[in-house]
């Protein structure tokens, strides 16, 4: 149910603001601020982590290689083929 009403709401969205790109980017960036806001809030737990994980994500080569892919990682993500699907 949820699936149908969030393709009906992208299809109004496309049709008044038609990038879809920039709309899941966007999309992407509202559910980041909203997990980390409910992780500030102990809504839901956290992930564990420990130490040497963040040094290997941080590491100069694996920081760019973030960086620099994040666009790519968008386009495959499920919500971008949901966005493309509902401008259709």
């Amino acid at each position: 149910m949820l699936n149908v009403v969030f393709n009906i709401y992208n299809k109004k969205v496309l049709n008044v603001f038609p990038y879809p790109w920039l709309t899941s980017m966007i999309s992407l960036d509202n559910d980041s601020l909203i997990m980390l806001v409910f992780w500030a809030a102990r809504v839901t737990e956290p992930p564990k982590t420990d130490l040497g994980f963040w040094k290997s994500l941080t590491s100069a080569p694996r920081f760019g290689q973030l960086v620099g892919r994040r666009p790519s990682q968008i386009l495959v993500l499920n919500l971008f083929g949901k966005t493309i699907l509902s401008s259709d």
